[in-house]
């Protein structure tokens, strides 16, 4: 179980080196905020667009992962609020 999670999550360090340019050059915030948003959307999406210099990057990374996340978290809300009223309906 382990070597199978390890292997499924080899493929951030990945994500990570070939994002290395466009995240060392960015201000140390950046750098620790920015990491928690990187994830499959966000890593292929910063791919289809090599043009950003320093500042346009990291406002299109940050309002690009905000969006991931506040959809996911409203998704898993709504799942979350009726998984319970299917469950007791069943």
């Amino acid at each position: 179980m382990v070597g199978s999670a390890l292997t499924v999550n080899a493929r951030l360090l990945l994500y990570s080196a070939a994002l290395a340019r466009r995240f060392n050059p960015q201000t140390a915030w950046f750098r620790v905020v920015g990491s928690h948003f990187l994830i499959d959307q966000t890593y292929l999406s910063a791919l289809a667009r090599p043009g950003h210099d320093r500042r346009s990057f990291r406002t299109y990374w940050l309002a690009l992962g905000s969006g991931v996340m506040a959809v996911w978290t409203a998704a898993s809300r709504h799942r979350r609020a009726h998984s319970g009223a299917q469950g007791s309906t069943s």
